[in-house]
């Protein structure tokens, strides 16, 4: 069974594209009407001020380009890090599920393991500090362009492993991230090869 389309804010111009084309496949070219909108927020955030800040509303005619400024109205208050949507579509219109992804800092990253190069090198190919806003949707890319940048560095064998864990109270995140770096590849053999015009001895040295 397919899932409705759900729309990352953060992924919103890649996905604009297949939605405008593919969802209305099919369909009467008048739009439908929104049936129902949900919110679901772990802050404070009330449906009043969800009213106020967003101009769909139920027993409307719904459009991508309304959803599309509503996602951009919400994420512009600054009290999230994403605005997700799925659309839901029916005979009998439109449902518009909204989750509101609380907006995370950074509190405190944690080092951890074997890390093989120096923790400050290590830190900046992190692309990552602390206050930063943390986006749980880009994580995985971090962890990812860690590896890289070890891979990089001669450690083709090197192992991340990244944990998240959020305070019970307030927006901020702990990340965690352990390093196994390994062995890096040594040169076995240097050999040269040519009119040398010097000794190897000497090129070698100078390398």
């Amino acid at each position: 069974m397919l899932r409705p389309p759900l729309i990352s804010l953060l992924c919103l111009l890649a996905l604009t594209g297949f939605f405008t084309l593919s969802a209305w496949a099919g369909q009467e070219s008048l739009p439908p009407i929104v049936q129902r909108i949900e919110v679901h927020s772990k802050i404070s955030f009330t449906y009043d001020r969800f009213v106020n800040t967003t101009r769909l509303r139920e027993g409307a005619r719904f459009s991508w380009d309304g959803l599309h400024e509503d996602m951009r109205r919400l994420f512009a208050t600054g009290l999230f890090g994403d605005v997700e949507v799925r659309v839901e579509l029916a005979a009998s219109g439109v449902t518009l599920d909204y989750t509101l992804i609380e907006r995370r800092v950074i509190r405190k990253i944690d080092l951890e393991g074997e890390l093989g190069l120096p923790a400050s090198e290590v830190r900046e190919a992190l692309g990552l500090k602390e206050g930063d806003d943390f986006v749980s949707g880009n994580w995985d890319a971090v962890l990812d362009r860690l590896g890289e940048f070890y891979r990089r560095e001669g450690y083709e064998s090197a192992a991340i492993r990244g944990e998240t864990r959020f305070p019970e109270q307030g927006g901020e995140a702990d990340l965690r991230i352990e390093v196994t770096a390994g062995e890096p590849l040594r040169i076995g053999i240097l050999r040269f090869e040519g009119n040398l015009g010097l000794p190897e001895k000497r090129l070698a040295s100078e390398l």
